[in-house]
């Protein structure tokens, strides 16, 4: 029980931290000096925002459940959540890469 409160707690908050450092590298500094974006600041700045409201999401929603093993047996909704925050890391990062890859990013020449 100890360990599942632990785990849920540790997950929540590495979910939280991670919303501020995507924050602060794809949403705070982004553009040019002259306020213009490249597409590809537009794409990331766009799936910064998506990544930013479901972790948040999961975030607390890894914390209630970290609440809640005192009371009752969460192994298999944390293990579920865990898996679907997984997930959902692994295709924003594959769609990062999709337009790192695609997208004109400013760079000349």
């Amino acid at each position: 029980m100890k360990l599942n409160r632990a785990f849920a707690y540790l997950i929540g908050c590495i979910a939280l931290v991670s919303t501020y450092y995507i924050y602060m590298d794809y949403v705070y500094m982004l553009g040019f000096p002259d306020g213009s974006i490249t597409e590809l600041g537009y794409g990331e700045r766009r799936l910064a925002y998506i990544f930013i409201a479901v972790s948040i999401t999961l975030g607390l929603c890894f914390f209630f459940l970290g609440w809640a093993a005192s009371r009752k047996r969460i192994g298999k909704l944390l293990s579920a959540v865990t898996i679907l925050y997984l997930l959902f890391v692994a295709g924003v990062y594959l769609v990062d890469n999709y337009y790192r890859s695609h997208l004109m990013d400013g760079t000349g020449g």
